[in-house]
């Protein structure tokens, strides 16, 4: 017979033993019966389990489910998720980018040294790619087999980056036969791209401004190679912007100010207007004109060494998250030397596929190495309008941790604007340098970051 049937001789209580009626039973032959008197069937469940009831029980069917579905946040946690594979996904391809196009622009300057040497030299795309590729190797040979000595390489190197503007500004200003006044300089603009609009023309040609300024997150990559690095990571990035931004601007004051003829430095045949500034403003000497431009070439190619180790850093990063494919060798670091050598393998060949893209249309390669500017814009959103939601909720505000290097009551204003401008520098990038636009002059840069983001968003939902 069933030990539960309804019968004296055969049901026992919670409640009682002694075979009095009671809502709660249990089967006797599975489970021992404790004594005593259970206001609930809950606590008579619970002291099965040897537990005495202590704690309110508030919750009902739609209270614990409600619990249960803010406690997992699946499309709360997928959206968070989503946002932080799409900032590693447009990062690591903007830095890749990035490689390629540091290795471009010093490929083509040397044959604009070439050009401005030899006249009858005929600028041609594939000398630029296999120019490419020659500072392609000195960067990994100095990324691998110099690896350990990177710090102090560049650290020298910094030395030349500063005292090289004055070996560039001094000559020239004292040879140039020509100078610019100061009405021209400060309160003449110039709309040569066909816009009949300043302020638009204005917003257009930020972007070579944004391109010189791209990358102050390229210490956060190689932050784990870096010793104290919460704080030295952050003063590093300021410090970048400060001193660049300094050189930069008196650069482009000195620039400007011996300017020279500037339709014949648009016309040139270098196809770097600053190479001609340079060659008259040492009264047309080629060898001075040249020695000028190959301290900037040497620059340049240290530069593009610089971005290959972030690259790499920040490909192997995203790879150890199980961000990329073949994320299982791609983020494996050679115990050896400690490098992240099959990151920097794969960064090598990636840039050696996207050269040959300029063998056939540099239009192309222009729209592919556009993605430098745009994907690490887009890197950039995210991140800031999560910190500064966080920060204007009080609800949220708590729940931010930040490390010992911070901007206090300045961080909101500061989140705020960086975000404005990111998302106006973002947009215009995309728009062509003139118009009217021909397939040529069309700045497909906006189909490349729509095609890529669109990958990345098919790759995460796979």
């Amino acid at each position: 017979m069933d030990p539960c049937q309804s019968s004296d001789s055969k049901r026992d209580t919670y409640g009682s033993n002694t075979g009095t009626d009671s809502k709660y039973v249990l089967d006797s032959d599975v489970r021992p019966i404790p004594s005593g008197d259970f206001a609930s069937k809950d606590e008579a469940e619970l002291a099965v389990q040897g537990k005495k009831q202590q704690t309110n029980r508030n919750f009902g069917f739609i209270g614990i489910l409600s619990f249960s579905c803010l406690l997992m946040l699946t499309w709360e946690a997928m959206f968070t998720n989503f946002l932080s594979y799409m900032t590693g996904w447009q990062s690591t391809i903007a830095w890749q980018a990035a490689v390629a196009s540091s290795g471009l622009l010093s490929g083509t300057i040397i044959q604009g040294m070439l050009v401005l040497a030899y006249p009858s030299y005929t600028f041609q795309s594939w000398h630029g790619t296999l120019l490419l590729y020659a500072v392609l190797v000195v960067a990994l040979i100095f990324n691998t087999f110099l690896g350990r000595y990177l710090s102090f390489i560049e650290s020298a190197i910094f030395v030349i980056h500063i005292v090289g503007i004055f070996a560039i500004i001094i000559p020239i200003a004292y040879l140039a036969p020509q100078k610019s006044s100061a009405h021209d300089v400060f309160v003449l603009f110039l709309d040569t791209g066909g816009y009949n609009n300043k302020g638009l023309a204005f917003f257009v040609g930020i972007i070579a401004t944004v391109f010189a300024f791209a990358g102050p997150d390229g210490a956060v990559h190689m932050c784990e190679e870096i010793q104290n690095a919460s704080t030295v990571v952050p003063w590093a990035m300021v410090g970048t912007i400060a001193v660049n931004g300094l050189l930069g601007f008196a650069m482009v004051i000195f620039l400007l100010f011996c300017l020279g003829d500037i339709d014949k430095a648009l016309a040139s045949p270098t196809k770097y207007p600053f190479i001609e500034i340079f060659y008259q403003g040492v009264r047309n000497s080629t060898a001075g004109a040249i020695a000028l431009v190959s301290l900037i070439e040497v620059l340049l190619i240290f530069c593009c060494i610089s971005i290959m180790a972030t690259s790499s850093r920040m490909m192997w990063a995203f790879a150890r998250d199980k961000g990329l494919p073949g994320w299982q060798y791609l983020s494996r670091i050679e115990p050896h030397t400690k490098l992240p050598i099959f990151a920097l393998i794969a960064t090598t060949t990636i840039t050696l596929f996207i050269a040959l893209i300029n063998i056939g249309s540099t239009a192309a390669l222009s729209a592919v190495l556009s993605l430098a500017v745009s994907g690490g814009l887009g890197s950039y959103i995210p991140p800031m309008a999560l910190i500064l939601y966080h920060r204007l909720s009080p609800k949220h505000a708590q729940n931010l941790h930040f490390g010992p290097w911070r901007l206090g009551k300045w961080g909101a204003p500061i989140n705020a604007f960086a975000l404005v401008w990111t998302v106006v520098a973002l947009f215009f990038s995309f728009w062509p340098t003139s118009v009217p636009v021909t397939a040529v002059t069309m700045n497909w840069s906006c189909l490349l970051y729509g095609g890529i983001t669109l990958f990345g968003v098919s790759d995460i939902s796979l």
